[in-house]
């Protein structure tokens, strides 16, 4: 999956597989061996007045490079809607 890191945004964000209305490459953690969530709940991320997602804190391995480069648990948004 190819993403951009945004460097002001506290967070990377993905989106996951049960967002419906996204429209990007999506994130199936059911694949992943180190997938964890924080809590499960479900919390609100807003950027100004417009963007305004769904989603929960999780953590995955997450490698640059083709596996190159790996950092685990790395702490991301992973976007339901």
């Amino acid at each position: 999956m190819m993403v951009i890191f945004d460097s002001s945004s506290d967070w990377l964000l993905i989106e996951g597989a049960d967002c419906e209305t996204c429209k990007g490459e999506k994130y199936y953690y059911e694949f992943s061996a180190y997938y964890s969530a924080f809590s499960g709940e479900i919390v609100e991320r807003k950027f100004g007045t417009i963007i305004h997602l769904q989603g929960m804190k999780v953590t995955d391995q997450v490698c640059l490079v083709a596996t190159t480069v790996c950092v685990n648990p790395y702490p991301f948004f992973l976007i339901t809607d």
